[in-house]
């Protein structure tokens, strides 16, 4: 009875220092912390000459080794630990106990823990078996005898309850470095953000600079081109007062055409330096805009016995630029005009629905190849060789109806006619 107590309160004592490694072990905040918990509790739990604990989670090892004196662990990469005798013991799933002369023809532990000639037995326990989680406790002791029932159930208690911690700090390291990681590449972004943004801004104010250079360019050739066109048209006009041979005045109406037809050329490229966004929108009255355009190109519409009507259909007041809406239309007209087939029969409509106006213009003149619809936009660009245009009137009306933020695109059919289409915003008052 007497060594029954003993064994009892000996018991008592061991689940009494468990308590203590289990509370001890929860308060843990590193592993530092617990391989110093391994350190202080372990010897009161169960006898042994080295313990070690392998815990493989994820791509991690954790390597702790406990004697009575001294404690260490080693953490690395799973592939750097995979040949170690406690990573063999988890492929296999079964526990292990050597002793004799199985003890000393094991391979792994010559180079192990547990290759002091005091070791005369060594039991190996996996726990929580899985393929990327596992835990291996391996226990020496001096004596030849099966390790103890009691310290088996410790020890199981012990590698569960270390397992369940070191997951924990693990999953908490690794939340850890992907928050960091998360947080280094937010301040990338942040970063590269910026220097875009700063990128974008200093390229925008460049752009900017470039626009009004190249507005300023066209304003002021315009204008210094148009005063000497206008002296030769000037003498050209006063030589013919003075001379009666037709030849001459053959020659000098020549000129004046050449010096009118630059003279155009010139009004539309000063048309470009017109910056939608300083002048101010107004109530556009297209009656009146289409009244001015019949005047400008009256001798054309005589000449080649043209009709050309106006179908307003717009229902809301239209606020636009003005100018810029004269200048599409007599651009757009000028070409239906220049490549009419006989009479021309121009149709101009309005549409004004929610908050956009469309305008249609309809020839029955040419018409345009597929291949050709987009080429009409560029600068310089002629269908017909045979053309007396510049090859700048759909340039510049496109150019002016992108500065309205709107679009211009074309139907055609050869032979047949020609529709070009002009959307922009109504903006209000």
């Amino acid at each position: 009875m007497h060594k029954e107590a003993i064994q009892l309160h000996h018991q008592q004592l061991r689940y009494e220092a468990f308590l203590s490694f289990a509370t001890s072990l929860s308060n843990c905040n590193d592993i530092p912390g617990v391989r110093k918990v391994l350190s202080i509790h372990l010897k009161r739990i169960v006898d042994f000459f080295v313990l070690t604990f392998y815990v493989k989670y994820g791509n991690t090892v954790l390597h702790f080794k406990i004697t009575k004196s001294s404690s260490s662990y080693v953490k690395a990469e799973a592939a750097v630990r995979a040949g170690t005798f406690e990573a063999g013991v988890a492929a296999t799933g079964l526990p292990l106990h050597l002793s004799g002369q199985a003890l000393l023809r094991h391979p792994l532990l010559h180079s192990a823990h547990f290759s002091h000639t005091r070791i005369q037995h060594v039991y190996a326990l996996p726990l929580l078996h899985t393929p990327n989680m596992y835990l291996v406790v391996a226990a020496a002791s001096t004596h030849p005898q099966h390790t103890p029932a009691a310290d088996e159930n410790f020890l199981r208690l012990i590698g569960q309850s270390l397992y369940c911690k070191l997951s924990q700090l693990l999953l908490q390291a690794h939340i850890d470095d992907l928050q960091s990681r998360l947080e280094q590449q937010r301040a990338e972004i942040t970063r590269l953000n910026q220097s875009l943004e700063m990128s974008i801004r200093v390229a925008t104010e460049k752009l900017v600079s470039s626009n009004e250079e190249l507005r300023s360019l066209f304003y002021h050739t315009a204008h210094e081109f148009r005063a000497p066109l206008m002296n030769i048209l000037a003498h050209a006009n006063l030589a013919e007062m003075l001379f009666t041979d037709p030849h001459v005045l053959e020659m000098f109406a020549g000129n004046r055409a050449a010096v009118h037809n630059l003279d155009r050329m010139l009004v539309k490229l000063n048309s470009l330096s017109n910056d939608a966004s300083q002048t101010k929108f107004e109530t556009i009255d297209f009656h009146k805009i289409f009244t001015a355009l019949l005047h400008r190109f009256d001798a054309a519409i005589t000449a080649q016995n043209a009709r050309i009507s106006l179908h307003d259909q717009s229902i809301l007041p239209l606020y636009s630029n003005a100018r810029m809406i004269s200048n599409i239309l007599e651009y757009l007209l000028e070409n239906a005009l220049l490549y009419s087939r006989g009479q021309p029969v121009i149709s101009l409509k309005i549409l004004n629905l929610e908050g956009q106006c469309l305008i249609t213009l309809q020839d029955n003149g040419q018409g345009i190849p597929a291949a050709l619809h987009e080429r009409v936009f560029d600068m310089y660009f002629r269908g017909n060789a045979a053309s007396t245009g510049h090859g700048l009137g759909l340039y510049v009306a496109r150019k002016l109806v992108g500065q309205l933020q709107g679009s211009i695109w074309l139907e055609s059919e050869s032979n047949a006619y020609t529709r070009v289409h002009v959307s922009f915003p109504s903006t209000h008052p």
